[in-house]
Formats: C-alpha cells, sequence, structure tokens
C-alpha cells in the first residue's frame, strides 16, 4: 500500500501499489508510423495479450464509417506494444487495425507507437490493465457536441435538445437492428441537414413544455411519434398533443387523447434496469405503437372505450 491520497472523499482512503507485483516497465521508443495496410497487418500478427477483449465487429464498422467521413483523427491514437521474454505483445488497437485494412492503401494514417518492455508478467498485465481507462463520450455527449449551442438550435431548451436524438433515431429508423448501424454522428447529421425542419418543429413543441411537469412527454418513444405526427400534419400535431400534455381541452370520456394521455401517465418505459415504480412497464415500440393508434383514432373523430397496441409486425401508416 502507498501514501492515502489526501483529496476530496478521498482522505484517509488506502491506495493498493498493484504495480509492486511486478518489477518494473521501462519505455524504450517513442515514434511516429504511418499506419498502412502493412503496418496494420504486422500489429496483428504481434502475440495476443490473453486478456484482450473480443474483435467487436460493429466496432470496427464504426471506425471504418468514421474514416469515411473524416471524424476519425489518427494524430490522436497511440498504439502499444510490449516485449516479455522475448515475445512482443499487442496491448492495444486491433479494432484500429482490421478498419484500417478496409480502407484504401493511400488513406493517410500516421499515429504513434509507444514500444515498452516489463521484466515480468506482472509488468505486462499492469501495462494492458492501464489501458483506455479514460471516460469516453458517451452517444449523448457526442451529439450534445454535435447539437448544443449552434445556430441551428439557437434558442432551443437544452432539455429539449438533449432528449431529441434518441426520439429522431426511434422514429426515423424503425428497428433496432436498423438503429445500431447509425451512430451519433448519422444523427446529429440528419437533424442539422434534411431532417432540420422537422426536428425544430417537435423542438419547438417540447420546449413550451416542463420536463418536470409534463415528464410523461419527454419519452423517447414519445417524442418518436411526435417526429411522426408533426411531420403528417404538423397543424393537426399541436392540437393532438397539448390535452395530451396538460390534460385540458378534453371533454368526451372517448377522446383518443385522453386514452393515450391515461396510458402514458400509469406506464413506464422498460429500460430492463428494474424500478421501484408501479408503474406497468412496456417497451419503447409498444409505448411508440400505442401513440400512433390514437392519433389515427383521433384523425377518424373515433371515440376509443380501450387504446391497445401490438408490437408484432410492421408498424401501421399514419392517417
Amino acid at each position: 500500500m502507498v501514501d492515502a491520497y489526501i483529496g476530496h472523499g478521498m482522505a484517509n482512503e488506502p491506495v493498493y501499489d498493484v504495480t509492486s507485483l511486478g518489477k518494473g516497465l521501462e519505455l524504450v521508443k517513442r515514434r511516429k508510423v504511418e499506419f498502412d495496410r502493412k503496418e496494420a497487418m504486422k500489429l496483428l500478427e504481434l502475440d495476443e495479450f490473453p486478456g484482450d477483449r473480443r474483435l467487436k465487429q460493429n466496432h470496427v464498422d464504426r471506425l471504418i464509417k468514421a474514416m469515411l467521413r473524416g471524424t476519425f483523427h489518427p494524430e490522436w491514437v497511440t498504439l502499444i506494444v510490449c516485449a516479455l521474454d522475448g515475445k512482443h505483445y499487442r496491448m492495444n488497437g486491433q479494432h484500429t487495425a482490421w478498419a484500417r485494412i478496409e480502407m484504401p492503401e493511400v488513406w493517410p494514417c500516421s499515429v504513434e507507437l509507444l514500444e515498452y518492455r516489463a521484466e515480468t508478467d506482472e509488468d505486462l498485465r499492469s501495462l494492458y490493465s492501464s489501458i483506455d481507462r479514460s471516460s469516453p463520450r458517451t452517444r449523448t455527449n457526442v451529439m450534445d457536441s454535435y447539437l448544443v449551442g449552434t445556430p441551428e438550435f439557437e434558442g432551443i431548451k437544452r432539455q429539449s435538445l438533449s432528449r431529441l436524438p434518441q426520439g429522431f433515431e426511434l422514429w426515423f429508423w424503425p428497428s433496432a437492428q436498423d438503429r445500431r448501424k447509425h451512430d451519433a454522428d448519422d444523427t446529429s447529421f440528419l437533424l442539422k441537414t434534411e431532417q432540420y425542419d422537422l426536428a425544430v418543429k417537435v423542438a419547438a413543441f417540447l420546449d413550451k413544455l416542463s420536463a418536470r411537469e409534463n415528464r410523461h412527454m419527454f419519452r423517447s418513444p414519445v417524442i418518436a411519434a411526435m417526429f411522426a405526427i408533426f411531420n403528417k400534419s404538423p397543424q393537426v400535431a399541436v392540437k393532438f398533443w397539448q390535452p395530451i400534455a396538460d390534460g385540458t381541452g378534453i371533454d368526451k370520456k372517448g377522446d383518443p387523447r385522453l386514452k393515450l394521455r391515461n396510458e402514458l401517465m400509469r406506464t413506464a418505459v422498460d429500460s430492463g434496469g428494474g424500478s421501484r415504480s408501479d408503474k406497468k412497464r412496456v417497451s419503447q415500440e409498444y409505448m411508440f405503437r400505442l401513440c400512433i393508434n390514437a392519433w389515427n383514432a383521433y384523425r377518424e373523430e373515433r371515440s376509443l372505450s380501450q387504446l391497445k397496441a401490438y408490437e408484432g409486425g410492421k408498424r401501421c401508416s399514419l392517417k
């Protein structure tokens, strides 16, 4: 154990010296490498660290997409290898290497390479466990970086803007498989370009609501339904959604808007994480389809005794 770090919340907390299990690491060389296909293959052919993470093809695909669009920055990449007992181990970079192989040979990719030497197996393991521990940017964080404070969304409250992308994704890509193919960059690009006018309409409506008092309106499937409905009929959409938000302007018991409001108030989205809430838990897709079914009944001026939805099959079209 080493001396305690005296800082916020850390006074008198023990700091265990895991590096004492080994005999030392040495940084032997630091150099720039033009990471072409040949260098990528050389990295992949090194001995694999026994505890390395499995290759994730979806991560490779995301890197390829970033390389193609220009949001991948090779100058930020640091590849790490380590020698131990005559073997050279790859400490990181497998996903970057496979993505680089898929790019054209002439694609420029200058990265930094760090070469270490370990005295013992414990030193090798200590090095590997120390890599990539920084706090990665979440999907929400990436979208916020593209949208919050931009001229395109000037004046839109952050509470509205932060909820907008997830609802958009649920509407724009109907299947979970489709949504997995697209990252935060894709979503942000669409919201700022070809779907911009629609996004502003939905955001402007959300801006009139309170995230605390109208919590049921800020769920992803509800916002997804807003995208669908504002896209279909922006003038009628406000008349449909406002009573669902605040409960005013509904004077008929069978009004589809009242049925939907009641359903939203007594249900919660099942995130799979458990909850202390006693509300009925439903899937995002189910809640989205409830909204669409209520809209279709409203447009057809049908009175409802019950509001139901079915998750299976293709989504129904809007009236």
